[in-house]
């Protein structure tokens, strides 16, 4: 029973979390800039945003959604026992580990200045920033996929195999929000790369709550194999 409690603890921390990561987000998008959400990325507000500790705080309560997601997921009755499974759960604590390096190493270039005209620290701090970014991103999407087809595999129902799809499938959504230039056809011209990571970081979002929102279902479940033990 201690288990189950502690197991409720991780799940409603995780809803807490993932819930106000995007409202903190949209808070730290507000006040008086120069800034431009469709032209310039996150990273870019968490520097130079009026509200910018706001957008820190989210990236940082996207950390602990996702911790408390894997922790979740790794001690599932089924998805836990799974090989897949651990491995999702260690591809996301590569991604948690993404979201760190965002939080501890700020944007120093935005992406149209050149590396020369900066000094040696300034172009590290970058680089660690960079990385952080691609761990967060790639790790992301990659337990996206991989925890979506453990859902198909291990799940009987229809409904979860569909949802199992869904969260599978928000890994190449994001990959195509991302790197197509799509907003073109909403009639949106010109640099377009914070519009594109918004999207690609909105997929991955939905694709974490189908997750979540899967995990907590199974908790009576869950309850009554813990009780067996």
């Amino acid at each position: 029973m201690k288990r189950f409690m502690r197991l409720h603890v991780v799940l409603i921390i995780a809803w807490l979390a993932l819930l106000l990561a995007p409202v903190t987000m949209i808070v730290g998008h507000l006040g008086a800039h120069e800034l431009n959400w469709v032209r310039d990325h996150i990273s870019t507000y968490a520097s130079h945003a009026p509200h910018a500790k706001w957008i820190t705080a989210s990236i940082l309560l996207s950390a602990v959604a996702l911790a408390c997601v894997g922790i979740s997921f790794a001690r599932h009755y089924t998805f836990g026992r799974s090989p897949l499974g651990q491995i999702a759960s260690m591809i996301l604590g590569a991604a948690i580990s993404g979201l760190l390096l965002l939080v501890c190493f700020k944007e120093t270039m935005p992406g149209s200045m050149v590396a020369e005209n900066f000094d040696l620290d300034v172009i590290r701090q970058q680089a660690l920033h960079d990385a952080g970014l691609l761990l967060f991103f790639l790790g992301s999407v990659v337990s996206a996929i991989i925890a979506g087809l453990v859902v198909m595999l291990t799940k009987k129902s229809g409904i979860h195999k569909v949802i199992g799809a869904l969260i599978a499938a928000t890994g190449p959504l994001a990959l195509a929000a991302r790197s197509h230039s799509w907003p073109q056809y909403l009639g949106i011209i010109g640099k377009t790369g914070g519009m594109r990571q918004r999207a690609a970081f909105l997929c991955l979002w939905i694709g974490a709550l189908l997750l979540l929102a899967l995990l907590a279902s199974d908790a009576d479940k869950e309850d009554r194999c813990l009780q067996a033990e």
